[in-house]
């Protein structure tokens, strides 16, 4: 006796397709919350990258799909195969008051799929270099982002402090890694500034008044 064979599709370990760019549609976040005064920021808003420049693989441009609202410019790191590439500020000559706070802002969006897991092809890092020193000295990386794990192209607004180099004059730069990445997008760079020598004789008057 024949048997007969049916061959079913072996769909167990397909997948669909992940996409290594964002969404057409840009999606508006909310507006980033203020305190400190803002001291320095770059939102792209002009439609160039003047103050930056491109170290290693020329693949960071402005983009109208890449930005953080309904209307304006971000900037994208376009994904490829054995980059590594950094988008480098101009020459930051810091506030010098010891007791103040420097923080740095920015938003960014990529995905988790192509840059942590299951495929991790690709790191983003933030990183300062005092104009004296020629090395980078890394400040955050994707997987210090908060929350982690991070969603696919969703917009996220990161810090880092700063005030170990207040004083000094750096340079800032956004540093991408990758072999079969995916993109990456970035918008409105900011430091801001707090003085805390300020906060602290305020607080201290409030408490006089209640003598």
């Amino acid at each position: 006796m024949r048997r007969l064979i049916i061959l079913l599709p072996l769909l167990a370990g397909l997948t669909q397709a992940q996409p290594k760019t964002a969404p057409e549609e840009t999606t508006a976040a909310p507006p980033p919350p203020r305190g400190a005064e803002l001291w320095w920021s770059d939102d792209f808003d002009d439609g160039d990258l003047d103050g930056w420049s491109v170290e290693g693989d020329l693949v960071w441009s402005i983009s109208s799909q890449y930005r953080r609202g309904d209307s304006g410019w971000g900037v994208v790191y376009n994904w490829g195969y054995d980059q590594d590439t950094r988008l480098t500020s101009q020459q930051l000559d810091l506030p010098g008051v010891s007791t103040d706070s420097l923080t740095l802002y920015w938003w960014w969006q990529g995905s988790y799929y192509w840059m942590v897991a299951p495929e991790d092809n690709g790191d983003l890092y933030v990183e300062v270099q005092p104009v004296d020193d020629t090395a980078w000295y890394a400040l955050w990386d994707e997987e210090d982002n908060v929350p982690f794990p991070f969603s696919d192209w969703t917009w996220y607004r990161q810090s880092v402090d700063l005030s170990d180099y207040a004083g000094q004059s750096i340079r800032l730069c956004f540093h991408a890694i990758g072999d079969d990445d995916a993109d990456i997008g970035l918008d409105e760079v900011e430091i801001h500034y707090e003085d805390l020598t300020a906060v602290e004789d305020s607080s201290w008057g409030e408490i006089k008044t209640l003598e």
